[in-house]
C-alpha cells in the first residue's frame, strides 16, 4: 500500500469477509509453539505497555509520509527545482558557517574543509535515507554514552 488511504480501503473491504474466531476455545497451542512465539510476543508487550503509543506514532509518521509524497507529487517541475536549489544553498551555507566557527578544532582532528564537508554529506545522506524514528534512534545512541 502506498499511502493511508490505500490501507483504509483495504480493510473496509475486507471487512465483510472476517473469518469466525472461536474465542471460546481458548488457545490451541502446543508447548513448543507456544515456547517458539513467547518471545516475540514478550517484546511486542514491552514495546506497547502504554496503550499502543509506539504503534500509534509509527502510524503518524507512516501517514505523514504519505502525505509529504503527495504533496511533492503535486509539485511542478519548475517549483520542485527552485525549491531543490534553494535547499542546497541553505545546506552550503550552514555547512559554510559551521565550518567557519570550529574550523580549528575540525583541523585538529586532521580533516581539511574537503573531508569534513564529504563526511557531513554522508551523514547528512544517511539520515535522510532512514525512516523518521530509525533516524532518532541512530542520533541518540550515537549520543549516548
Amino acid at each position: 500500500m502506498d499511502d493511508s488511504a490505500g490501507w483504509r480501503r483495504y480493510f473496509e473491504l475486507n471487512a465483510g469477509s472476517l473469518l469466525d474466531i472461536p474465542w471460546d476455545t481458548g488457545p490451541d497451542l502446543t508447548p513448543d509453539e507456544a515456547s517458539a512465539i513467547a518471545s516475540s510476543i514478550q517484546e511486542f508487550q514491552a514495546g506497547e505497555r502504554s496503550e499502543g503509543r509506539h504503534l500509534y506514532r509509527a502510524a503518524q509518521e507512516y501517514s505523514q509520509c504519505g502525505q509529504l509524497r503527495r504533496l511533492r507529487a503535486r509539485r511542478s517541475t519548475p517549483a520542485a527545482a527552485v525549491t531543490y536549489a534553494l535547499q542546497q544553498g541553505l545546506y552550503a551555507g550552514t555547512l559554510l558557517v559551521v565550518w567557519w566557527s570550529h574550523r580549528r578544532v575540525i583541523r585538529r582532528g586532521g580533516m581539511t574543509f574537503v573531508d569534513w564537508v564529504v563526511a557531513c554529506q554522508r551523514q547528512f545522506r544517511n539520515a535522510m535515507t532512514l525512516r523518521p524514528s530509525a533516524a532518532a534512534r541512530r542520533t541518540s545512541s550515537a549520543v549516548s554514552p
